[in-house]
C-alpha cells in the first residue's frame, strides 16, 4: 500500500515538474522572442529614420541642384561664377553617390538584422526540439520506473499472500 502512495506521489510530482518545466520553456521562449522582435524593430525603425532623412536630405539636394542649374543658365554671366556653380553640382554629385552608398549599407544592414531574424527563430524551433525530446525521455524513464515499482508492488503483493497462505 505504501509503494502504491508512493507511485500515486510520484506520478503527482513528475506531472507537477513536467508542468512547470513547460511553463518556464514557454516563458523563456516569449521573452527571446519578444527581445529579438524589440530588437529587430528597434533597428527596422533606426534604418528607416536614417533612410528617411536621407531621402529628406536627397530632395534637398536635388532641388539644390536645380536652383544651381537654373542660375546657371539665367546668369550665363562671367565664366568664374558659372565655375563656382558648376563645382556646387560636382559637390551635389558626389553627395548624391555618398547618400546611395548610404542607402545601399541601410539595405544590407536591413537584410542582415532579417537573416538574423531568421536564424534566432530557427535556433529556438530547434532548442525547443531538443527540450521536447529531453522531455520526452525523462518521461519515457519515469513510465520505465513506474513499470518497476508496480511489478515491485506485485511481488510484494505476492509474498504477502504467500506468507499469508503459509500460516
Amino acid at each position: 500500500r505504501d509503494a502504491v502512495v508512493a507511485l500515486d506521489k510520484a506520478k503527482e510530482r513528475f506531472e507537477l515538474e513536467k508542468e512547470e518545466i513547460e511553463k518556464r520553456w514557454r516563458l523563456r521562449e516569449e521573452i527571446a522572442i519578444q527581445k529579438v522582435t524589440e530588437n529587430y524593430e528597434h533597428k527596422c525603425h533606426a534604418i528607416q529614420k536614417i533612410n528617411q532623412e536621407l531621402k529628406d536630405q536627397l530632395r534637398l539636394n536635388e532641388k539644390d541642384l536645380d536652383k544651381a542649374r537654373q542660375e546657371i543658365l539665367s546668369m550665363n554671366a562671367n565664366e568664374d561664377i558659372a565655375r563656382e556653380q558648376m563645382q556646387e553640382i560636382r559637390s551635389l554629385k558626389e553627395d548624391l553617390k555618398e547618400v546611395e552608398r548610404a542607402n545601399a549599407m541601410i539595405e544590407k544592414e536591413l537584410s542582415e538584422v532579417r537573416y538574423k531574424k531568421d536564424h534566432v527563430e530557427v535556433t529556438l524551433e530547434s532548442k525547443l526540439r531538443e527540450m521536447t525530446k529531453d522531455l520526452d525521455n525523462s518521461n519515457a524513464n519515469y513510465k520505465k520506473e513506474i513499470e518497476r515499482l508496480t511489478i515491485e508492488i506485485g511481488l510484494k503483493k505476492d509474498e504477502l499472500v504467500m506468507m499469508k497462505n503459509e500460516m
